[in-house]
């Protein structure tokens, strides 16, 4: 891919497994990433290239399938509030926290639905998820006092460096024209922490793609240079039969300079020698297929389903439907919980007045945009619910009738214990001989 250099230049870079490196002669000014108004050092003149300087959200918002598939995981999560429970006992019922400012459990559950700093705790967890995603970890400082936890505040990964010194993990916040912030590991819930590396810091899942990336961004640059140079140079440059060495040799090193590549492609070739043209498409080069090959791994490397990114190639409107369901439990369950864990791990169990707390997200959440599928859940909730404990989830009235109170058991009042569903019709009269 290409990036900007302080002067004004574009040059070329190769994506890895590591993060960026140049892909021919370093030059001699430093290599920038461009992001919107600022500018991201990437590499010296004449060094080797720093990881802290990879800045994997240029990769993540220059590529519209990987854009598409992890907002679509960030988006799910978000909404999905994180709720505070209680377990006094082994094996005892939890109790819910509800938000308040009596104790510390309940301003816990109080500062995951008001984070503050004006942000929104859906837009706190979405941009957790993206920088979790994208860069394989998130950072929250916590903002606490004598009573408790009183709020987060999220700071960008690509501003954080870490380091392991006597056994302790300290954050450093760089900050440009001021002074950096410094945190230990106590001040701070580090999202990804051991998560999937042999060190605390996680490694970018974008890195499992740098092959699938640098190849869509090649086809992409070559559809782009075919159509606007509107022509096609593929074919059988002729020499005379009688050309000395040192004459193909030159004719070679200008064809390959100036007509091959991706950003060559179509470009117009004026010779005096003879020209013999080969028919070649996109197409008949298999771009398309390279293209499409591209999106199906990216997809793949997050576990999403094709059809929900807009990929249409198979889908029916049954499997959709499916995949829907399949998104929250299979895709963007996991990541939730492992968000969950970190926040339990590093803030929960390092408080002593935080004992028997603990944090789950609401992922049935999710799925009360489609009525007709929580319609489906009802007879079975009532079976553990009483109708106004459900009505009660659902911030409705409760009902002041005979048995709102009550479970609903199929078999209760039978005595020969064989009752069925109250839902179960006999067969009609013309069939019951049958």
């Amino acid at each position: 891919m290409h990036v900007l250099t302080r002067d004004g230049e574009t040059a070329s870079i190769g994506v890895h497994s590591a993060g960026f490196s140049l892909t021919g002669d370093v030059p001699s000014t430093p290599i920038t990433i461009s992001t919107g108004g600022s500018s991201v050092p990437i590499i010296e003149a004449g060094e080797t290239f720093r990881r802290s300087w990879v800045d994997y959200g240029t990769i993540y918002r220059s590529n519209p399938w990987l854009w598409a598939v992890v907002n679509l995981i960030a988006r799910s999560a978000a909404r999905m509030p994180s709720k505070v429970y209680r377990d006094p006992e082994p094996g005892g019922v939890r109790e819910r926290v509800y938000p308040g400012r009596s104790a510390q459990a309940p301003r816990l559950a109080l500062s995951l639905r008001r984070p503050g700093g004006g942000v929104a705790w859906q837009a706190l967890k979405y941009a957790t998820t993206v920088d979790r995603l994208v860069r394989g970890n998130a950072l929250w400082r916590i903002r606490d006092d004598r009573t408790g936890v009183v709020g987060f505040d999220r700071f960008p990964w690509r501003e954080i460096s870490v380091k392991h010194d006597s056994g302790v993990y300290q954050y450093t916040r760089r900050v440009a024209g001021g002074d950096d912030v410094v945190m230990l590991e106590d001040e701070v819930i580090h999202f990804g922490f051991w998560a999937d590396a042999e060190s605390a810091v996680n490694p970018s899942p974008i890195s499992s793609l740098h092959a699938t990336l640098a190849m869509f961004d090649a086809v992409y640059r070559h559809l782009v240079a075919y159509f606007a140079n509107g022509a096609h140079v593929g074919g059988h440059f002729k020499l005379d039969k009688d050309a000395s060495t040192e004459v193909i040799d030159r004719v070679g090193e200008v064809i390959k300079e100036f007509f091959a590549g991706p950003e060559n492609a179509g470009r117009t070739m004026v010779t005096s020698a003879s020209w013999e043209s080969m028919a070649d498409t996109p197409e008949h080069s298999r771009v398309i297929d390279l293209a499409k090959q591209s999106r199906e791994e990216i997809c793949g490397a997050y576990g999403v389903a094709p059809p929900l990114v807009g990929i249409l190639d198979r889908a029916i409107m049954s499997n959709v439907r499916e995949l829907r369901s399949h998104t929250s439990r299979d895709t963007t369950g996991p990541h939730v919980e492992l968000m969950d864990g970190d926040l339990v791990a590093q803030l929960v169990h390092k408080r002593p007045a935080l004992d028997g707390v603990f944090v789950e997200s609401e992922m049935s959440a999710a799925l009360k945009p489609d009525p007709e599928a929580f319609a489906q859940t009802i007879p079975n909730q009532l079976r553990i619910r009483t109708p106004n404990e459900l009505r009660r989830t659902q911030n409705l009235p409760p009902l002041d009738v005979d048995g709102a109170d009550e479970l609903w058991l199929p078999n209760a009042g039978d005595d020969t214990g064989e009752g069925g569903d109250p839902d179960d019709e006999p067969d009609p009269p013309s069939r019951q001989g049958d």
